[in-house]
């Protein structure tokens, strides 16, 4: 049985304002699928869970990854990438060619990066996602690390985060051993995460 004073109690009063309130302000994260924010007049809505479901190589990561880049660049939202699969420098040079359209794999293979260039990129980068944009590069996470996290980026850089993308879930921590169990339990807790913490959490599954 929860604590009473962990249990979200709202009167109906505080709510329709709090509602009317994220209308105005337009509190949505857009996809930059025109006819899907259509139809969610505006977007993905905060406090609700997403899944991206597909086979291996079907671009659930660079689907989910724009959507990120995307509202760093244009709305200046705070974005925490849970980066599970991948590794770090794969995540980076996706990443970065989406933004400028370079492979930078490429440009080291040709000699065409200097010393200057490799500070120029960083500073780039962080400027184009006004610094807003965070890796998180673990796995084997539980629901209580994701939240963990977002308290941290809030206490150290006073930032609230709005999007979430979890990549994937099946590279969370297992529980009890069994798959099933762990995508139940980790769905349930993901999703008053979302709740709790005001943000969109995308979830990705194989």
């Amino acid at each position: 049985v929860k604590d009473s004073n962990s249990i979200n109690i709202r009167p109906v009063d505080t709510l329709t304002r709090s509602v009317i309130d994220d209308i105005m302000n337009h509190r949505y994260i857009p996809t930059g699928v025109a006819e899907w924010d259509e139809d969610l007049d505006g977007g993905l809505v905060r406090g609700n869970t997403y899944s991206i479901i597909g086979k291996g190589g079907t671009k659930k990561s660079l689907f989910a990854m724009s959507i990120g880049l995307m509202n760093c660049m244009t709305k200046g939202t705070p974005i925490a990438y849970f980066n599970m699969e991948m590794s770090t420098s794969q995540s980076f040079i996706r990443a970065f060619k989406m933004l400028f359209n370079i492979d930078i794999k490429d440009k080291v293979k040709s000699g065409d990066i200097t010393d200057l260039d490799i500070d120029k990129m960083g500073k780039d980068f962080n400027d184009v996602l006004k610094n807003k944009f965070y890796l998180i590069d673990n796995n084997n996470l539980t629901p209580k690390d994701v939240s963990g996290v977002l308290d941290e980026i809030k206490s150290k850089y006073d930032q609230k985060v709005g999007l979430v993308v979890l990549d994937s879930m099946n590279s969370m921590a297992t529980i009890g051993n069994s798959e099933a169990f762990t995508a139940f339990e980790i769905s349930k807790e993901i999703k008053q995460i979302a709740k709790d913490q005001d943000v969109v959490v995308m979830l990705i599954n194989h």
